[in-house]
């Protein structure tokens, strides 16, 4: 009984703390309540790039859907070893990151987790919250990728 009571907390607890994260017609809501516009840009083959914007369509960030070949990736389903990623860069701040989402829904929900907005504007911290969490992990594997080896003889 003891362990039931504690299951029922437990998931009233997250079920509070979750919240609802949409995307339509590249306005991002939270809980039903407009949070950012995430409007998409040059899409190709069912990918597209995203200009991040305040409410009132200030462009904050830019994401672009970028690709890779990686030889530890492929397999039968991925013979060419495609890697498909998201290049983030900071209008105001220059910063940037990476992330594995290719959909806007996995997009709004980096955006909200920062979170990026405050009060409607850009929060900072929140910012540099995404870029530390997330890195460069895809540009540091491509470098790996392309590594020329130069040997020098004395």
């Amino acid at each position: 009984m003891r362990y039931l009571l504690l299951l029922v907390v437990l998931f009233s607890f997250a079920s509070v703390r979750a919240q609802k994260v949409d995307v339509d017609d590249g306005l991002v809501t939270v809980d039903g309540t407009p949070y950012c516009k995430l409007v998409k840009k040059d899409c190709k083959l069912g990918l597209c790039d995203f200009s991040v914007q305040t409410l009132d369509g200030t462009e904050i960030a830019f994401i672009k859907w970028r690709e890779y070949n990686d030889k530890d990736k492929q397999m039968q389903s991925n013979p060419n070893g495609r890697v498909l990623f998201y290049d983030w860069t900071f209008l105001g701040t220059g910063a940037k990151c990476e992330t594995d989402q290719i959909s806007a829904k996995n997009v709004a929900k980096i955006l909200v987790d920062g979170p990026l907005m405050k009060d409607g504007v850009l929060n900072p911290d929140g910012e540099k919250k995404i870029v530390l969490v997330n890195g460069m992990r895809h540009s540091e594997r491509m470098k790996v990728l392309n590594a020329t080896i130069i040997i020098i003889q004395n």
